[in-house]
């Protein structure tokens, strides 16, 4: 069940923040957590936020706020101010560390050897259109020796920079890249890893410890959907019927992007939670592979 937090006018739009999950442990509410470390993600259509207590490396706090309609690269005005007046947690939380992630579609990895922080702007403007207020940023990927490259919207950072004063700003893609690396590291075949999003998919190709494709395709519906993951099989040479593919974030068994999925390749599964991390009881509701992504960050920190 949702439940409305706010509307605002955008326009001619009515701007619906609904938040959608909450898990508060008891051990946070009753002020045993010393070392809180907070993991905020921001997307398009949703703003969602975990807490980490460091001392145990126990995920203890989730909240998700969903917007409807997606608010693309245009934050409305205070937009943030909002979400934490009606955030008394958020609002009052001192945390130890902080690590902010950004999900911005237009973003270009780059080998290390390649990567001149000078020409980063121009790279990333052969891949994609930037807005006129992007500012360039890149995290390096140690294990996969390469640079990713993004834009983010100086009015995202306006807004999330007066609370987030001290924050570990990433692309959401480098820790789930990251992850992926260590988790496949001992594996002899390909693995595809595929984090859905509303109307994204983040796709990441490794063997063992090499990364061998990484890519975000915007999709409309399931047709799309298989479209860019046999496409993204065919470039890679590997088959339908023996690759795995494991997918993170926002599918089920139910959903349509999992049945087609499943008609056309053979070795689909849905991914766990993060390596390192303990959850607490709370957590048992919400499927595993849903907010891995948010909970990888923690890889940023850790």
């Amino acid at each position: 069940m949702e439940f409305p937090i706010f509307d605002q006018i955008m326009e001619t739009t009515s701007l619906q923040v609904t938040r959608k999950n909450q898990l508060v442990d008891e051990s946070f509410s009753n002020g045993m957590v010393e070392h809180p470390v907070l993991l905020a993600m921001l997307d398009d259509d949703q703003f969602i936020y975990g807490i980490i207590d460091r001392e145990r490396h126990k995920a203890v706090v989730l909240k998700e706020y969903r917007i409807v309609p997606s608010m693309g690269s245009k934050i409305p005005e205070n937009f943030f101010q909002q979400i934490i007046d009606q955030d008394e947690l958020l609002r009052d939380l001192k945390p130890s560390k902080t690590v902010f992630a950004v999900h911005p579609n237009c973003a270009v990895l780059v080998p290390s050897p390649l990567f001149s922080k000078e020409y980063a702007k121009d790279i990333l403007a052969l891949s994609c259109k930037l807005s006129d207020d992007a500012r360039m940023y890149a995290d390096q990927l140690k294990m996969a020796e390469a640079h990713l490259v993004y834009g983010v919207n100086e009015s995202i950072l306006k807004q999330t920079g007066s609370h987030f004063k001290e924050a570990n700003l990433f692309h959401a893609n480098t820790a789930f890249i990251e992850s992926q690396l260590r988790l496949n590291k001992h594996e002899q075949e390909t693995i595809l890893s595929v984090h859905v999003r509303k109307s994204s998919i983040d796709l990441v190709a490794t063997k063992g410890s090499e990364l061998l494709f990484s890519n975000i395709f915007k999709y409309k519906d399931s047709e799309d959907f298989i479209y860019y993951l046999l496409f993204t099989l065919e470039q890679l040479q590997l088959s339908p019927d023996k690759t795995a593919v494991r997918f993170y974030g926002e599918i089920d068994k139910t959903s349509a992007s999992w049945m087609v999925s499943k008609k056309y390749i053979r070795n689909i599964s849905l991914g766990e939670q993060p390596e390192g991390i303990d959850f607490s009881y709370g957590f048992e509701q919400l499927s595993s592979h849903i907010h891995y992504l948010l909970f990888s960050q923690y890889l940023c920190v850790s």
